[in-house]
């Protein structure tokens, strides 16, 4: 059966199929860190880590880029205390609601409920 069929257009089915599953790695790459994200604080280090070497401008010091990266550093040391307290959860619907650990208990986000802890 494959005696009739040209090996170009074997090929390129092979070639097709190769860039199919390259794309699904990538694709699943991205999904990934999108989902390493959303696990706070660990999206805020991340961050840190993708903007600190042009916050630094690579090592080269200036008062400019040692002011950028303090305040870098203070940006993301604060967004790491404060997103520690936060937490996600599904609703009886199956939403997913934020919201922020009190002493009260979680407050969500949008303002609808809180919960007893």
């Amino acid at each position: 059966m494959n005696q009739n069929i040209p090996s170009s257009f074997l090929q390129n089915i092979n070639e097709a199929e190769e860039k199919t599953l390259i794309q699904k790695a990538i694709s699943q790459t991205f999904q990934s860190t999108a989902h390493l994200a959303n696990l706070l604080p660990t999206g805020t280090v991340l961050a840190f880590q993708l903007l600190s070497p042009i916050f630094t401008n690579e090592g080269i010091c200036d008062p400019v880029s040692r002011f950028m990266t303090a305040a870098l550093v203070t940006l993301c040391g604060m967004l790491c205390f404060l997103l520690s307290f936060t937490d996600s959860f599904r609703d009886t619907k199956g939403n997913v609601c934020y919201g922020f650990a009190t002493m009260r208990g979680l407050r969500v986000i949008d303002g609808s409920a809180t919960l007893s802890p």
